[in-house]
């Protein structure tokens, strides 16, 4: 219970009341959760992506300039360096569609993420 309290910013000492331990459950999941979309099959997606918790994929964040690549291999969830990082250095990558109008992107960051996207910029579509 104090892991997933932590992941959400909550309190490690004292029990929460069991309203505050769900609405807590339910900030890890919005908060920490990923999506892969299926492959795709001649030019549109399958479908048959994934939905789930990836307890390290929480430890990397949102940037426009991510020195990260996430990809996934049926359930693993693999990042791979796209440039070499200094020690103390954070893992950073783009939680969304690099092709996306700035508009879009801006939409799902606050509705899925809670955070309004850093652009536009001229990684803008």
């Amino acid at each position: 219970r104090r892991d997933v309290l932590s992941l959400c910013g909550g309190s490690s000492g004292g029990a929460p009341m069991a309203g505050d331990l769900a609405e807590n459950v339910a900030r890890v999941v919005r908060f920490n959760h990923h999506e892969a979309d299926g492959v795709p099959v001649d030019g549109c997606l399958s479908g048959l992506g994934l939905c789930g918790l990836w307890p390290l994929g929480s430890l990397v964040n949102h940037s426009l300039h991510p020195n990260v690549a996430r990809s996934f291999v049926g359930e693993v969830a693999c990042y791979r360096l796209l440039r070499d990082l200094a020690p103390g250095d954070e893992l950073l990558d783009n939680y969304l569609d690099v092709l996306l109008p700035h508009s879009q992107r801006s939409l799902l960051l606050m509705h899925v993420h809670g955070f309004a996207d850093e652009g536009p910029d001229g990684f803008d579509a």
